[in-house]
């Protein structure tokens, strides 16, 4: 096992400090007393005092287990306050006025918190060599699954108020996804509440977000990205990610980088093991076949009018 991923995204995280047993955030049914008693009148005072307690659930010792479930309770949550800012800024265009701006960053805020949480988890489960036991091996595939989702999360923030993405995005990104693939993580699909319920694993979460970063989303209004993204799981599941030089029918990008694909690292020579590829060639014989059908609807309603 290759584990400098693993040593990546431990440096990501920061220490903590130790606030006892007793604290407010020990699991989900906790977790969930306390998010029922927020009060809910003002939604900005609301968002504040989510992202608040999802900062202390981050500063706090707690069994990772016990943290994996209290994450999992307050992601709900954090989603719909994330929906409810998000919809703030759907139909503005750029550039952003500077009332709109903030959000965004809050946002960011949101979803950095909430993937240092779900790292947490990852390094805590794993061992101090990075190895991941079977039997906790899907308890780490969850908790990484969830944090390629937010830190994709944290660049369709950067789309929608056309800003660069925070420096270390990509490359945690690429992180995430590689010790997943080194630790037999990449393809345990999970339920997933914000999706209705529908089932995602990191590999198909890293699909996307590759798939999205090739789609040039820089190109698009914020209503359109969001429109891009909500047909990201359909167009994915025609796509592959795998290792090596790019084929026919396939888009070559790099994991070493903190870098947007398929820019390559400068300055410097890409390993063989960096090397990999996005496989779009299902995906383009769907489209093509779909624009046919569309062109022969068309030709027969002109013939029957």
């Amino acid at each position: 096992m290759n584990n400098d991923y693993f040593k990546r995204l431990n440096d990501l995280l920061t220490d903590r400090s130790e606030l006892g047993p007793n604290a407010w955030c020990q699991g989900a049914r906790a977790v969930n007393d306390w998010l029922q008693h927020l009060p809910l009148g003002n939604p900005e005072n609301h968002a504040h005092r989510l992202l608040d307690g999802l900062k202390e659930m981050n500063d706090t010792h707690i069994d990772a287990q016990r943290r994996l479930a209290g994450l999992e309770a307050f992601r709900v949550a954090l989603g719909n306050a994330v929906a409810a800012l998000a919809r703030q800024i759907r139909d503005e265009t750029f550039p952003l006025p500077p009332s709109r701006m903030h959000i965004g960053a809050t946002i960011q805020q949101f979803e950095r918190e909430i993937v240092a949480g779900y790292l947490r988890v990852v390094c805590e489960l794993a061992g101090t060599d990075g190895s991941v036991s079977f039997l906790r091996r899907g308890s780490v595939a969850l908790a990484l699954t969830r944090a390629i989702q937010h830190q994709s999360a944290r660049l369709r923030v950067a789309y929608q108020t056309h800003s660069a993405a925070q420096v270390g995005v990509w490359q945690g990104l690429h992180d995430m996804f590689r010790f997943a693939v080194d630790a037999a993580c990449d393809g345990k699909a999970q339920a997933d509440p914000l999706l209705r319920g529908a089932k995602i694993d990191a590999r198909g979460a890293y699909t996307q977000s590759i798939l999205h970063a090739f789609a040039q989303p820089y190109h698009f209004i914020p209503a359109h990205n969001i429109e891009l993204h909500a047909a990201l799981p359909v167009l994915a599941s025609l796509c592959a990610i795998g290792q090596g030089e790019a084929g026919e029918g396939a888009i070559a990008f790099c994991t070493e980088g903190d870098h947007a694909p398929p820019s390559p690292p400068r300055g410097r020579e890409i390993s063989s093991d960096a090397l990999w590829q996005l496989d779009v060639s299902a995906l383009l014989r769907a489209l093509q076949a779909h624009d046919a059908r569309a062109t022969t609807v068309r030709i027969e309603s002109r013939a029957g009018a």
